[in-house]
């Protein structure tokens, strides 16, 4: 009986804490969804898949930044922008990772 206590209080003590950010993010990936809908655009499922993830996860980065950096308020608003624009990110970045890795390193080309 008492690990069940302990399961439930820590499982509430969790949600006490993520639960904006998940909110944050399922609020963002609405936003992805809808616009793909207005946008009439067709995606299988293997890219439904594939967005969403890539969406939960930059949800989840901007989430963990902004608990990081005590940016509670921003992070209302920064959670689902990031979780709503992190495909085209993530894109931007596969696309020109070597560019960006110069410049991180300071390399000339």
């Amino acid at each position: 009986m008492s690990d069940e206590k302990s399961i439930v209080s820590e499982l509430y003590l969790f949600m006490s804490k993520a639960g904006a950010s998940i909110l944050a993010v399922f609020i963002g990936i609405m936003a992805k969804i809808s616009h793909d809908i207005m946008l009439k655009k067709k995606h299988s499922w293997a890219e439904w898949m594939g967005i969403l993830g890539m969406s939960v996860f930059g949800g989840y980065l901007m989430g963990q930044y902004c608990s990081s950096h005590d940016m509670q308020e921003q992070g209302k608003w920064l959670i689902p922008l990031a979780t709503l624009f992190s495909e085209k990110i993530f894109m931007y970045i596969a696309a020109n990772w070597n560019k960006i890795m110069n410049v991180i390193l300071n390399r000339k080309q």
